[in-house]
């Protein structure tokens, strides 16, 4: 549990400190890494997502928070380790996007594919631990691990 923690906090002001770079460096023009394929652009993303609006996006993401917290806390009284990182990756993407709505209004994005998508570091946390999450349940079930 501590481990979780510790993995929590430190992705957590990982990802807080990217966006607050990426407010100051990108803002005014964006930094190509790859020309045409990858670069750092500021988004701002103050629209609804999934036909949500902010404020409902906000108690929907804190409802869904809490509930990873209790599935890691859940996991450690029952010892399922394999289960509480990457849920502890999931909730530290999930509470730094949160922090954004409540702090901003909207969700700061920066990382960009051209013509494909743009993201931030905390959303990628949330679909590795995601991916991590369904590879433990899967291994669990088939007694891999």
């Amino acid at each position: 549990m501590a481990r979780a923690l510790i993995v929590f906090c430190l992705l957590f002001f990982i990802d807080r400190g990217t966006k607050i770079a990426a407010l100051f460096l990108f803002s005014a023009e964006p930094y190509s890494v790859i020309p045409g394929v990858l670069r750092f652009s500021l988004y701002l993303h103050t629209k609804s997502i999934f036909f949500f609006d902010g404020l409902s996006i906000f108690w929907i993401g804190g409802i869904f928070f809490l509930f990873l917290c209790a599935m890691v806390f859940m996991g450690a009284k029952r010892n399922e380790q394999s289960a509480i990182l990457p849920a502890a990756l999931i909730a530290a993407g999930a509470a730094s996007n949160l922090l954004d709505i409540a702090r901003y209004g909207s969700i700061i994005d920066w990382i960009e594919i051209p013509g494909l998508t743009v993201f931030n570091f905390a959303d990628g946390l949330i679909v590795v631990g995601c991916v991590g999450l369904l590879f433990s349940v899967l291994c669990k079930k088939h007694d891999i691990l």
